[in-house]
């Protein structure tokens, strides 16, 4: 730039300015009046080069950039990985301004789907489940033979590839979402709770055993019940809430890890709810959340899925679809609980289930179609 080269050649002519001042044989008094003047000279010179340097610093946006710029969030979503043991890799996107459609690499969210994607997630009504956006993606299902605590209905090795993203429930669903469900269609839950292996019918959702508050995750609920509750979900907000498939389920608990727990290959009484001292539940979250944002998806309870339950992980359909049954079938359950030994917490781990049973340690988490 021109006019920088000038100043830089005014400042080089200043500082020689003041250097013969300096040995020059003024009086004292008009030296200081010299010295002084050079030097606010060299200072006013040097800023004004400084400021013009550096461009970024007179932007100048209207207020309506400025306010569409403000609106800008960022999201972390997952990329499809390659399978083969890899870590799925995750990457960043801006969605930009309310309308929440165009992402850096010019793919494109739709506005639901942004929804979804807010940080922190998204409820659609006051006694609804807190959800947030899961991109698709490939992952490995089941665990590779030595895996510490694998049992032989975690294989065969199944390569899963989820097309579409879909929402999550971060929490597993409380006891609140479904007091409401119940109250607003007095719907009768099970009339019974196992608990310790015995058959209970004084136990229920609402007196389990032990103590419970409205932020634990509801128990005593069966599959039939779970089923009853995401169809007065779905009828009240207008959308598709369903239970996780089988292979969601797994997808969302590893997000994106191949170690036995999405924490590690170990896991420690700090990081989950399970084989507790005491029986019972904690409040939902109370441990730190896995890289999808989801809490608790291992320990605390067992978690309801869609599937019927098949020992064998090679009728798992490659696009994660539910596993069903011509006939009334057992549901698999995923995720350990409070009373849970370690490996049983494992990313892998199944457990299956009638559809009319009620334990004090299942519960269920939803899903929803996102458009």
């Amino acid at each position: 730039m021109i006019l920088n080269d000038i100043i830089f050649w005014l400042l080089i002519a200043l500082v020689a300015a003041l250097a013969f001042a300096i040995e020059s044989g003024l009086a004292a008094r008009h030296k200081r009046v010299v010295l002084s003047s050079i030097f606010a000279s060299i200072l006013t010179a040097g800023y004004m080069m400084f400021m013009l340097e550096d461009n970024s610093s007179f932007d100048f946006e209207p207020p309506q950039q400025q306010e569409e710029k403000a609106k800008d969030r960022t999201v972390v979503a997952m990329e499809d990985g390659e399978g083969g043991g890899k870590k799925e890799k995750v990457k960043v996107v801006t969605i930009q301004g309310a309308r929440g459609k165009k992402k850096k690499d010019g793919e494109e969210l739709t506005p639901e789907a942004a929804l979804m994607a807010q940080p922190g997630g998204h409820r659609e009504c006051d006694a609804c489940p807190l959800m947030t956006l899961v991109r698709g993606g490939k992952f490995i299902m089941g665990s590779p033979i030595g895996e510490i605590g694998r049992q032989g209905d975690e294989g065969p090795l199944t390569e899963i590839k989820l097309p579409k993203p879909f929402a999550v429930g971060r929490f597993e669903i409380l006891r609140r979402e479904y007091a409401a469900f119940v109250k607003g269609t007095n719907y009768k839950s099970t009339g019974y709770c196992i608990a310790n292996k015995r058959l209970r019918e004084d136990l229920n959702w609402q007196r389990p055993g032990f103590d419970q508050d409205d932020y634990h995750p509801a128990v005593c609920i069966s599959w039939n019940d779970a089923k009853a509750y995401v169809a007065w979900l779905s009828q009240r907000t207008k959308q598709r809430y369903r239970l996780l498939t089988e292979a969601e389920w797994e997808y969302v608990a590893r997000a994106g890890t191949r170690t036995s727990y999405w924490q590690g290959d170990e896991i420690k009484p700090k990081m989950a709810r399970f084989a507790g001292d005491k029986p019972g539940t904690l409040r939902g979250g109370k441990f730190k959340e896995n890289p999808f944002t989801l809490f608790d998806v291992n320990g605390n309870v067992w978690e309801l899925v869609e599937d019927c339950y098949n020992s064998d992980l090679a009728v798992i359909r490659e696009d994660g679809q539910a596993v069903s049954a011509l006939t009334s079938c057992k549901h698999s359950i995923r995720g350990g609980a409070w009373d849970s030994a370690a490996p049983l917490l494992r990313s892998a781990a199944r457990g299956q289930i009638s559809p009319d049973a009620a334990y004090d340690n299942v519960g269920f988490r939803v899903a929803r179609d996102v458009h």
